[in-house]
């Protein structure tokens, strides 16, 4: 199970590298449902930044999870529920700000 998950929280960190370097494709229900020449016009440094944070802290929180369980931290816990919540508030925000825009 940690070897899972160190193994999942290297790959988004290095996604999420890539997405900050405004390479590849943005995983996210828009971009992938849109067609070729919208893609081109979604691919935006705001559209990668967001998303990039949000695999950065997708993958921290997957390390955080597999030290938790080698080291059997019981308070990290909290920690990473935390940081759960906060990412939701954070792409709920995002979301009502890009519909507002719209």
């Amino acid at each position: 199970m940690v070897i899972v998950l160190a193994v999942v929280s290297i790959g988004l960190f290095i996604y999420s590298m890539f997405l900050f370097q405004e390479k590849g494709p943005i995983p996210t229900t828009l971009y992938i449902l849109a067609k070729p020449e919208e893609r081109k016009k979604m691919k935006t440094k705001a559209e990668y930044n967001f998303t990039g944070i949000v695999m950065l802290t997708i993958s921290i929180n997957f390390f955080l999870m597999s030290v938790m369980t080698i080291f059997n931290i019981t308070w990290l816990t909290k920690v990473i529920i935390l940081i759960w919540v906060l990412l939701v508030i954070y792409v709920l925000i995002y979301a009502i700000k890009e519909l507002s825009n719209l």
